[in-house]
């Protein structure tokens, strides 16, 4: 079995409490190897913590703060408030400098 690191609990966004990942055996849950593979699928189709993005329908724009890959959802934090759930469908991401108008509506991940 390929080793398991604390990386692949990062990536799952799970708290990096070794109490709480550690398997009767007391190393890394081996579940987390299993996991990891679809956690960076899902990631792909996200757009980047950080990166600005807006939403769709009812037009607010701000910054992603949280993923929720197995939702395929962000929450966005704008001017107004917080907006979480937003599907990665309703999504559009900005490029480049804030501002700019030419935001691509693929949500697909910035690289």
């Amino acid at each position: 079995m390929p080793p398991i690191t604390i990386r692949m609990a990062r990536d799952q966004q799970l708290p990096l409490n070794p109490d709480k990942l550690s398997g009767p055996c007391g190393r890394l849950m081996c579940c987390l190897q299993y996991e990891h593979d679809m956690y960076n699928e899902l990631l792909r189709d996200l757009p980047r913590k950080g990166s600005r993005a807006c939403h769709t329908g009812s037009g607010a724009c701000g910054k992603v703060i949280k993923l929720h890959p197995l939702a395929a959802q962000v929450d966005l934090a704008t001017e107004s408030g917080l907006l979480a759930g937003v599907p990665v469908s309703e999504l559009e991401i900005q490029r480049g400098k804030p501002g700019r108008s030419d935001a691509q509506s693929s949500g697909k991940r910035e690289r």
